[in-house]
């Protein structure tokens, strides 16, 4: 199929890799554990704001609900982190290799 404006065939330069071309990147180590614990402090903050403000009577007990919520996955997360870091410890003595546990 050709275009009277570009009548050849639609390619990539050689230069440029395509869209589809596997990622050449390295993946980032990062620590979850900071993350998680970030974002169990915002929960705990807001469950505070949201304490006073339902004990004052300006906010309903959905929020203090929300905020628990949000806390308890947190810790679920922490505790999926260790499980995940513990395995890749083990995987690593097992295999000889250089392990980043955490």
């Amino acid at each position: 199929m050709t275009n009277a404006t570009y009548p050849g065939p639609v390619s990539t330069p050689p230069d440029r890799p395509s869209v589809f071309s596997p990622s050449t990147l390295a993946p980032v180590e990062v620590d979850l554990r900071r993350v998680f614990w970030v974002g169990i402090a915002v929960w705990a903050g807001a469950l505070t704001v949201a304490g006073v403000l339902t004990l004052t009577g300006d906010l309903t007990g959905r929020a203090v609900a929300i905020c628990i919520t949000g806390l308890l996955l947190g810790g679920a997360a922490l505790q999926w982190e260790h499980r995940r870091a513990r395995h890749a410890a083990r995987l690593a003595e097992s295999t000889g290799g250089p392990g980043t546990a955490g």
